[in-house]
């Protein structure tokens, strides 16, 4: 039930949400790959169309 009310809404805000598109696609690079603010981001940059590349520090 959760699943089809999250479709329904998902279909009735789409024509509503702006699609940016980067005029001039970059490589972004991401660092702490393994938080989640750090995959939101990389989220955001590739629906963009940017290149990302997510990288995780060894811990010393």
């Amino acid at each position: 039930m959760i699943a089809l009310i999250s479709l329904l809404w998902g279909m009735m805000r789409s024509p509503f949400t702006k699609n940016v598109v980067a005029a001039n696609p970059q490589t972004i690079l991401v660092s702490k790959a393994k938080m989640t603010k750090a995959l939101q981001l990389a989220r955001f940059f590739y629906a963009a169309r940017h290149r990302v590349i997510l990288i995780e520090g060894a811990k010393m």
